[in-house]
């Protein structure tokens, strides 16, 4: 395991993955900066899926319009008895949803993959939301690959879409 930082750049290296997030915009560097690496010095790694990321956190405002936030995407009169007591809050002690989560399984632009949100209360500012889009791409099975061409084609093909799409969910 190898985990070192950059001014713009967090790398962590594991067996079999590799973690590169920016620190800051633009998000193109770390684009430009896996197209470098896979696609031109080390085509022969095998790569058969990969994750387009993006997080962002936003303040509601206050903890009420936040609150309200969680209250449209999860219901509280879902939880029927429940209900009532997850009405109940003191304070900054936050009853409701802790974390949502969607998947999109049918995506036209790969071979395998999906799309996948989780929607959470942030822990670090009271009335902030995080938000994450896990753009998941897959192209075969570990066993059945050689080399990151397909992969990197993938990312060459739809970085900048899955940028705007993530920005758009």
């Amino acid at each position: 395991l190898v985990k070192f930082h950059l001014t713009w750049l967090t790398l962590v290296v594991e067996k079999n993955r590799l973690i590169a997030e920016v620190k800051q915009p633009p998000d193109i560097r770390l684009y430009d900066f896996v197209l470098k690496t896979f696609g031109e010095l080390l085509t022969h790694t095998p790569i058969w899926a990969m994750g387009i990321n993006k997080r962002v956190t936003f303040d509601a405002g206050s903890v009420e319009k936040r609150n309200l936030i969680g209250y449209t995407l999860a219901p509280l009169q879902a939880w029927g008895e429940w209900t009532k007591d997850l009405e109940k809050v003191d304070g900054k002690l936050h009853s409701g949803m802790v974390s949502l989560s969607m998947r999109q399984t049918q995506v036209d632009d790969r071979p395998k993959g999906y799309i996948q949100t989780k929607v959470e209360p942030s822990t670090k500012v009271d009335s902030a939301v995080f938000v994450e889009v896990n753009d998941h791409y897959k192209v075969e099975e570990a066993k059945d690959i050689d080399g990151c061409f397909e992969i990197i084609n993938l990312l060459r093909d739809n970085f900048e879409k899955s940028i705007d799409r993530s920005s758009w969910i």
